[in-house]
């Protein structure tokens, strides 16, 4: 009696687990800052109410203040709005499926993305580079065409030559977007770490995101499309709301160190943990948004992992300078108090990053980098 043939089961690594958790956390994340920005409004009407009672000059006071803070949003979302949509790669398939109409997918991507290059002002100091770029295109691109080689073949020597020419077009820009996300995430650790209350935590981090995100859309002259701009809002909303919890979450840490370590240590430790933590947070955000406004590669499940793997290794390779900066800024004179401060951020924040990579290395290793040697 034959037996029949049972269908192969998935196999569910560690990584199919952690991603299920983590986009669970962030639906629950999502739906939290929903409900965080209902009762912020009703806070506002509130305290509106509140300090009219007081004198009608006092809460139209407030009012503006409020409204200032809403522009301090409202233009950085305007400018990025007001961006031209990044130019996306084509969905390729496997080469055994490749046909030749993805061939020329493929090189209409390549011209109208160097062509995007050339009308950026970020990139005007290789526009011979970006022109050289956009001739041989045509020259390979026509030699592709006519080619007798199987399509998949075809298609990877045109991504081939993408990978070779672009990244040297992009490498100032680069360049300017880590280090314009290093400056960011130093400042909103500071500023959050020496802010007295979660809500202004989160009005920081939602102001400083949202200017960061479109500074690095303006440094490559593009924004992603609808389901990328979504994403990046859906980022930037759980990062509010957990910069908003998050201060109760420090002062408990700091009550706890306290009684361990000694009373001096609790006036430091807990703010520099919140600062490093929102700072990690949009370092994350930082690198994620780089990926989508860069557009080299099309966004899938794929790619996102490899993004969030760069992202990683970033806020590893980073998180030491930013930690210690935090310190020194909210020790003040106590430098031997902020430097223990310090190490313990940066031993939470590193092993976080280590114990994540760790998920990834166990299903393909991967040779380590000179900064992933140098930040352990």
């Amino acid at each position: 009696m034959s037996t029949a043939t049972q269908p192969a089961q998935p196999s569910f690594t560690l990584w199919n687990h952690l991603h299920r958790f983590l986009a669970t956390a962030k639906l629950v994340l999502f739906g939290l800052s929903i409900v965080v920005s209902i009762v912020f409004l009703g806070e506002v009407t509130r305290l509106y109410e509140m300090t009219h009672s007081i004198h009608p000059f006092v809460g139209y006071l407030y009012i503006s203040v409020v409204v200032g803070g809403v522009l301090l949003v409202a233009v950085p979302v305007i400018r990025f709005l007001l961006l031209p949509k990044v130019v996306e790669p084509p969905k390729i398939p496997e080469a055994d499926s490749v046909r030749p109409s993805h061939l020329r997918a493929e090189a209409k991507y390549m011209e109208r993305y160097l062509k995007s290059c050339s009308t950026n002002e970020q990139l005007k100091d290789k526009s011979d580079l970006i022109a050289n770029a956009r001739d041989e295109l045509a020259k390979l691109s026509a030699n592709l065409i006519v080619s007798e080689a199987p399509a998949g073949e075809r298609v990877t020597e045109l991504a081939a030559f993408g990978e070779r020419t672009i990244p040297p077009i992009l490498v100032d820009v680069d360049n300017k977007v880590d280090r314009l996300i290093y400056q960011e995430s130093l400042a909103v650790g500071v500023a959050t770490a020496l802010s007295p209350n979660g809500a202004l935590d989160a009005f920081v981090m939602l102001w400083r995101s949202v200017r960061l995100v479109t500074e690095i859309a303006v440094l490559y002259y593009g924004r992603p499309g609808f389901l990328g701009t979504f994403a990046i809002c859906r980022d930037v909303s759980i990062a509010t709301a957990l910069a908003g919890v998050l201060q109760n979450v420090t002062d408990s840490l700091g009550n706890l160190l306290a009684r361990s370590v000694g009373g001096l240590t609790s006036a430091v430790a807990g703010p520099v943990v919140d600062g490093s933590t929102n700072a990690l947070v949009l370092i994350r955000i930082g690198y994620l948004a780089k990926e989508r406004c860069r557009s080299l590669r099309r966004w899938d499940a794929r790619t996102r992992k490899s993004a969030i793997i760069s992202a990683l290794k970033a806020t590893q390779s980073i998180a030491f300078g930013v930690t210690s900066e935090i310190a020194r800024c909210v020790g003040g004179g106590i430098v031997n108090v902020a430097g223990k401060a310090a190490d313990s951020a940066y031993s939470f924040a590193a092993g976080i990053g280590q114990s994540i990579n760790s998920v990834f290395r166990a299903n393909k290793p991967e040779p380590a980098t000179p900064d992933a040697e140098s930040s352990s």
